[in-house]
């Protein structure tokens, strides 16, 4: 995950040194890889896409603390209030309509999100954040940061390195091509009573846990696997 955006936590003097750094180590220890981002303003460290033998190399680099892989998920849900120990059983849950979660904003990491989806429709007068990034692109134009959702963001530089995207599942954009972001989105925080209705089957209203909450989301399972991407944490 990238780190642009944060609080500037160091200098532009000391993050240009420690970006200066990791690209000294990299052509000090290995010659096949690919850059893909430093982490210079809360961590140091960089993520680059290599082979398991190069990061072999770099995990014996001088300043090299620590290697991670970057690996696939299992993208799974249910039985939510239940799981989190809120109700003993997910048939007792009683939804707070009133406020449940006025004033809270809720940060997702996912498969995205389905921006016209009537439990992300904004319900409460709340105007979309000027200081937040609700980043554009395919299916998720201008307008879809509607004041229930404030933020909107992709970070696809790891799978594009790892596999090439399939364009009509893999949007560069916030939007949620299959689903699971949604899911849980609405989960959390979907508004309250919205009809649920299949292949025109009327299943019942859903609500979520916090219906009065906002969403701030990010999009970083992409449909393509990850392969052999690797985050490094570097010491000066």
């Amino acid at each position: 995950m990238e780190d642009d955006g944060g609080d500037e936590l160091r200098s532009n003097k000391e993050m240009l040194l420690i970006e200066d750094s990791h690209k000294k180590v990299l052509e000090n220890s290995i010659k096949n890889y690919r850059k893909l981002h430093s982490f210079k303003k809360i961590l140091n460290g960089f993520a680059v896409h290599t082979t398991p033998s190069e990061a072999s190399k770099l995990r014996e680099a001088n300043g090299v603390k620590l290697v991670e892989l970057d690996r696939g998920v299992r993208k799974m849900t249910t039985y939510t209030p239940e799981f989190l120990g809120l109700v003993k059983n997910n048939n007792d849950y009683k939804y707070n309509y009133s406020g449940g979660g006025d004033g809270i904003l809720i940060g997702f990491v996912d498969s995205g999100i389905y921006p016209t989806h009537p439990s992300f429709s904004n319900n409460f007068g709340k105007e979309d954040d000027d200081e937040l990034v609700c980043e554009e692109g395919p299916l998720f134009p201008k307008g879809c940061c509607n004041g229930k959702i404030v933020s909107a963001r992709f970070f696809s530089a790891g799978a594009q390195a790892a596999a090439v995207l399939n364009s009509s599942i893999d949007f560069l954009s916030p939007f949620d091509a299959e689903g699971h972001g949604s899911h849980v989105a609405s989960i959390a925080a979907g508004n309250a009573e919205v009809p649920v209705i299949v292949d025109g089957f009327f299943y019942g209203l859903a609500t979520g846990i916090a219906p009065h909450a906002r969403y701030s989301h990010f999009i970083h399972f992409f449909i393509q696997p990850f392969l052999d991407t690797y985050s490094f944490n570097y010491q000066l």
